[in-house]
């Protein structure tokens, strides 16, 4: 619920109530021995660096997010979510060779992340 809210803020641009709530899912997400935390870390990490990304602190963005390059066991879908908006940091970072190298990591047909990610995931793939 703390994620949703905190998404929906985002997209109504307003950051600070979204980084608010983030905090917020944070903390719960570490009681109870960190049961949750491996569940909605990547969701967590990537709002929280779209947030960063919005008040233009892209290194804090990509610090966030690198280490889910090589990260395995975590959702398809949150992952190639995360590798994409990187892609866009590194792009905005001027970091163009790690853009274009982490862009040359999806290498499957439209058609596969299509059935994998979606039809608006690979739109925004795409563009």
């Amino acid at each position: 619920m703390l994620y949703l809210i905190a998404n929906v803020l985002f997209r109504s641009k307003k950051f600070t109530e979204s980084k608010k709530y983030l905090a917020l899912m944070y903390f719960y997400m570490n009681e109870k021995k960190q049961k949750y935390y491996s569940d909605f870390a990547p969701n967590y990490h990537l709002l929280l660096s779209l947030n960063y990304n919005y008040h233009n602190e892209q290194e804090k963005a990509i610090e966030l997010l690198e280490p889910y390059i090589t990260k395995k066991n975590i959702n398809l879908v949150s992952q190639l979510d995360i590798l994409l908006s990187l892609i866009v940091y590194y792009y905005q970072n001027n970091s163009l060779e790690k853009a274009k190298n982490l862009l040359a990591t999806f290498y499957h047909t439209d058609n596969w992340y299509i059935d994998k990610a979606g039809i608006v995931w690979t739109i925004k793939k795409i563009l």
